[in-house]
């Protein structure tokens, strides 16, 4: 006991010499932070030992009659006392440190911590945040940054209040900033998981509504991939995190899978699995992906599968996603060591075992996995199917099955519940796996052979076979004949035999719906004269329907026959006809146009297209970019109308809300988006012939998106990026300069349309004159004299004091640009500088070579990754960082266009940042 009580008089004399608040709250948050160093590899010391402490020494120095009425206990609702605005008033300094004085991260962090420990246990938080609010919009992205560090850390004791300051910080012009507040949503969200009582757990959730759905767009949309990470590292659904699979950058596409395998297969739809297999597994991006991709199918699905495939099909569903399955199955059978070492000696057994046995009852699914188990083993097919005769047998069956559920709902389709149709997708599933597997079951034997040909004849000539199988029993059928002269004859047979029946629309559409298909995969075309009949016929009848269908056929009965072009250019240009078989008979002429390369099919078709382009329904404007791009590329129409018109549709924003308004199947708005993204550049590169009418697209364009809109549209076009895209896109694949080429024709344009122009459209024109780099130096000295008296005729005609400032700027650059000799002819020099504007668009012949070199070396998506984002060196800075005093202002530009492809891109989502 004296011992114990000398040291108590030991603990009394070392009282600390610090008196005031502010020295002893300096005192524990330094302590604080100087141990979080030390113990950063452990986990970090939870802030109620230090508020223990602080609290006992404020006790100490004589501050326990305010300390008493603050009820000192942990946990518990304090009230505020004379001392609160002191230990606010310190607080308030340490954020500022924080804020002004900080650097690193981590130092932020430890200051988070304790100091929304303190101000909870001091009830006053509610002032801090109005400091840390006022920091969130500081003009310095340092302190911007470093506001949303330690927002996250008072969500608990303000939730909506840090959500909407951080939201808001997800749009901040700095990815820095943005990066900081995401991964202070991360901190956020992760105090909601925490919650204890679920009351208070349910309201923080229901609260963050909002705020989820602020950074579900910011991981979709985000142009920097480390924060799209950040966000979807928040993100608790799978519906969010699926689409990630799908993103532009690796580290972000394997986060996502790794995420989806906490997922138990059970949460996973049919649909959602397909699209995982084909984002991840059918179109491979990276071995990285794949592998991780893998990983999740072969253990976590197939483990909740109890290593059984049929039950994994099953919830897969082949006879909706056949292609899927079949990649899955394969991955399944190909899965080496590497992909299961998280599985057990025994799980690998079973493993394996599951896809070495042959199932022995008939099902879709059973039936899938039999072709990939017995491809290299047909014998084993044996113990399920035991030859073409039994494979026979069961496709009869199927088929009557087929029939009889037809014939029983055929008078009120209606009846018809979920459960029927499933059954009838069943039966048509096994009907097609039973014709996949007919290569197995030796076709190739004579007997076998003439058997299965004669049963398929009868199974073609009977109405009652569904339209679904008739694409694969047609591929079979060919396989078991000799040649292509014997299966067109076997045709022409079930031709006629369907003739012989009742001629109704009903047999008309099966024979067009088996013609179409046979021109498709036959290369030679006998029984000419009876095709073209049929497909006449269907054209001519009153089904739409049938009418489709008989386009469709005659379209592949073109390639081969020249006599069916002109009906198809009739239904082309025939303004009554419905839009989707005008689209369909669009698509086979250009089919024709391409294969035979008639001049005169192909100037009516330009001419069509053209005005398909600028029709009112976007489909059809889609339709109508797939056709300009085929003709273009293939060199069929040089028309530098028709590519400025693609370039108009590409930054058409009407086409933002396409999907939700047109339900017309004629054109993929988000097909024509991709399209057209890799053209641009692939188009200029091919030749330097494509530059020139690139180049002369320049003036119909900027016609296109200021006065010669059509009547009545309140449509806008951003021109500002539409320059820079075609500037970048001009300039890809070669080194000579061409800013000065794209301030010739935007001159030119000027100096004709000037009168045509709204103030806007002329303000943003100039602005661009005045923001181009132009390499004085490296540019034809011509060429720039003949811009320098355009300018100068150009600051004549107009009056406008913001566009003349502009054109003042660019001028100034070009005085530095040495004149011609005095005694030259002024006809003369005319002539010599078309010539040498003309020369400077041509390259020298070492030029051409390197750029035909990389034309033919460089891969559409490389292309797409060059131009996406405007070249940094771009000619042409964005109209809004263009100081109009400045000689020389060239900011490098960053795309937005790519942002907004994203955008549009993704069906449920956006850009994606395809």
């Amino acid at each position: 006991m004296s011992s114990s009580k000398k040291e108590a008089s030991k603990t009394v004399k070392k009282r600390p010499s610090t008196t005031t608040i502010r020295e002893i709250i300096l005192k524990h948050i330094n302590s604080y932070q100087n141990q979080q160093q030390k113990s950063k590899a452990r986990d970090p010391s939870p802030p109620n030992s230090f508020l223990e402490r602080l609290n006992d020494e404020l006790m100490e120095v004589g501050m326990c009659n305010k300390m008493k009425q603050m009820k000192l206990a942990l946990g518990r609702k304090k009230e505020k006392d004379n001392s609160t605005e002191e230990i606010t008033s310190v607080l308030l300094h340490c954020i500022d440190c924080a804020l002004f004085c900080s650097d690193k991260v981590d130092d932020v962090e430890q200051f988070g911590t304790i100091l929304s420990a303190i101000s909870s246990q001091y009830g006053c938080s509610d002032v801090l945040l109005s400091r840390l609010q006022e920091a969130s919009v500081a003009k310095l992205e340092r302190i911007r940054a470093q506001a949303c560090c330690l927002l996250a850390h008072f969500h608990r004791e303000s939730p909506s209040c840090v959500e909407a300051l951080l939201q808001q910080r997800f749009l901040d012009k700095t990815q820095a900033v943005r990066h900081a507040a995401l991964k202070g949503a991360v901190k956020a969200l992760a105090v909601i998981h925490e919650q204890q009582q679920p009351e208070e757990a349910e309201r923080m959730t229901s609260s963050s509504s909002e705020f989820r759905k602020a950074l579900q767009w910011s991981c979709c949309h985000d142009p920097s991939w480390t924060n799209r990470s950040a966000a979807l590292s928040t993100m608790i659904n799978l519906e969010d995190i699926l689409p990630r699979v799908r993103d532009v950058k690796t580290q972000v596409r394997v986060q996502a899978i790794q995420k989806l395998h906490s997922f138990a297969l059970e949460d996973w739809t049919a649909q959602q699995c397909a699209t995982l297999t084909q984002s991840a597994l059918i179109n491979e991006r990276c071995d990285e992906t794949r592998n991780v991709a893998k990983v999740l199918v072969c253990t976590r699905w197939m483990k909740a599968a109890k290593y059984c495939p049929i039950n994994l099909l099953s919830h897969l569903q082949p006879s909706l996603y056949e292609k899927e399955c079949e990649t899955i199955i394969k991955v399944l059978i190909d899965a080496d060591d590497e992909t299961l070492k998280e599985l057990s000696a025994a799980e690998i057994g079973a493993f394996r075992k599951g896809l070495n046995t042959v199932p022995a009852n008939i099902t879709s699914e059973t039936l899938f996995l039999a072709r990939f188990i017995c491809a290299d083993a047909p014998e084993r097919l044996s113990s399920l199917i035991a030859d073409i005769p039994r494979l026979c047998e069961l496709l009869t069956e199927c088929l009557s099955k087929l029939a009889t559920l037809e014939n029983k709902y055929s008078d009120d389709l209606k009846k018809k519940d979920k459960q029927v149709e499933e059954k009838e997708e069943e039966l048509i599933c096994i009907c097609n796996q039973l014709f996949k597997l007919a290569d197995l079951c030796d076709v190739q034997e004579e007997g076998s052979r003439r058997h299965f040909i004669e049963r398929c004849t009868e199974f073609l000539i009977t109405l009652e076979t569904p339209e679904e199988i008739l694409e694969e029993a047609l591929i079979v059928l060919r396989k078991a004949h000799i040649n292509e002269q014997e299966f067109l004859d076997n045709i022409m047979e079930i031709v006629e035999g369907l003739d012989s029946q009742q001629n109704d629309e009903q047999v008309q559409l099966r024979i067009v719906s088996i013609m179409t298909p046979v021109l498709e995969s036959t290369s030679i075309i006998l029984h000419e004269e009876h095709f073209m009949n049929h497909a006449i016929s269907a054209l001519m009848s009153q089904n739409d329907i049938l009418r489709e269908a008989g386009v469709a056929c005659l379209g592949r009965l073109a390639l081969f026959s020249h006599e069916c072009n002109p009906t198809l250019l009739e239904v082309m240009t025939k303004e009554d006809e419905m839009v989707d078989i005008r689209a369909q008979a669009v698509l086979a002429v250009t089919d024709w146009t391409m294969t035979h390369n008639d001049e005169g099919t192909s100037q009516e078709l330009q001419s069509h297209v053209s005005r398909l382009l600028v029709h009112e329904n976007t489909s059809v404007n889609a339709l109508a970019a797939e056709v300009s791009t085929k003709l273009l590329l293939g060199g069929q129409v040089k028309n530098p109308e028709m590519i400025a018109s693609l370039l108009c549709l590409y930054f058409d924003k009407k086409f933002e809300d396409a999907k939700d308004k047109n339900d017309i199947e004629v054109g993929s708005v988000y097909r024509m988006d991709q399209l057209l993204c890799l053209f641009f550049p692939a188009y200029s590169m091919k030749s330097q012939d494509n530059k020139l009418l690139l180049l002369a697209a320049m003036t119909p364009m900027l016609a296109k998106v200021t006065y010669d809109r059509p009547k009545g549209s309140r449509r806008t076009w951003p021109i500002a990026k539409l320059v820079e895209y075609f500037y970048s896109t001009l300039q890809a694949g070669t080194e000579q300069e061409l800013s000065h080429l794209i301030c010739y024709e935007i001159a030119s344009f000027l100096i004709h349309a000037h009168d045509k122009l709204t103030n806007t459209h002329l303000k943003t024109l100039c602005k661009l004159l005045g923001g181009a780099d132009i390499d004085i130096e490296n540019c034809d000295r011509k060429c720039l004299l003949k811009l320098k008296s355009l300018l100068s005729e150009l600051s004549m005609l107009i009056s406008e004091p913001n566009s003349l400032e502009s054109l003042e700027t660019i001028m100034e650059v070009l005085e530095d640009v040495p004149k011609e000799s005095e005694g030259t002819n002024e006809d003369e020099t005319e002539e010599k500088l078309a010539e040498t504007l003309e020369m400077v668009h041509l390259n020298d012949k070492e030029n051409n070579a390197r750029n035909s070199d990389i034309s033919q070396n460089s891969r559409f998506g490389e292309n797409n990754a060059r131009n996406s984002n405007i070249s940094q060196n771009s000619g042409f800075s964005h109209i809004s960082n263009i100081s109009q005093k400045s000689k020389h202002s060239i900011v490098s530009t960053r795309s937005t266009r790519s942002t907004r492809s994203t955008k549009r891109m993704s069906p449920g989502l956006t850009p994606v940042n395809s």
